[in-house]
């Protein structure tokens, strides 16, 4: 499945947008703003690909619902901001990779006092989870990054880096403790 919008914004509305797919799924466009419903069902044995391509020339707007099976690339020629998502694929060998010449901001990096809000942001791969950003990388202090398997890692490669929320290698993420430990010789790599 292939959308593409040559000239302008690719949406998914929160309240009507929902993609649901057992096949290669690619978004693109100018400008991406998801804030609905995206399902793919696709997993492929390989550990190098990726069965969700988000990529964009302008920036990359994610705050919707993500249930995947496989592995993701969300790619931009400027800024990615991820807020208010829950995104985990936790099946075996599979990636999550974040690549942007800009910045990227994940979860709520300017707090305003009587903001309700919800800017909450949740990130876990199995294998790894991998940042590529030619500017500032900032984790907002609801922000958390889990690599889950053993020997999992979370890769950062960064012009800068503020972390006020967290990064747990070989942990994931847990709707009671916050997080448990899930894999061992894991690596927060910086």
């Amino acid at each position: 499945l292939e959308i593409t919008s040559v000239n302008g914004t690719m949406s998914l509305e929160k309240q009507s947008g929902q993609l649901l797919t057992g096949a290669q799924l690619n978004l693109s466009g100018r400008l991406l703003n998801i804030a609905g419903v995206v399902t793919s069902t696709r997993a492929t044995p390989s550990t190098t690909d990726n069965e969700v391509i988000l990529s964009a020339v302008d920036s990359i707007v994610l705050s919707g619902t993500l249930s995947l099976q496989g592995s993701m690339l969300v790619t931009s020629q400027a800024d990615i901001s991820l807020s208010n998502i829950r995104l985990i694929i936790d099946n075996p060998g599979q990636h999550l990779i974040i690549q942007a010449l800009g910045n990227v901001r994940i979860g709520d990096t300017m707090p305003t006092a009587g903001d309700n809000t919800p800017h909450a942001a949740i990130l876990q791969a199995d294998a790894y989870v991998e940042f590529d950003v030619g500017g500032k990388l900032h984790l907002g202090y609801d922000a958390q990054v889990y690599s889950s398997a053993e020997n999992s890692q979370i890769r950062v490669n960064a012009g800068s880096l503020v972390v006020v929320g967290t990064m747990y290698a070989g942990a994931s993420f847990d709707e009671i403790n916050v997080f448990e430990w899930t894999g061992r010789n894991a690596a927060v790599i910086i």
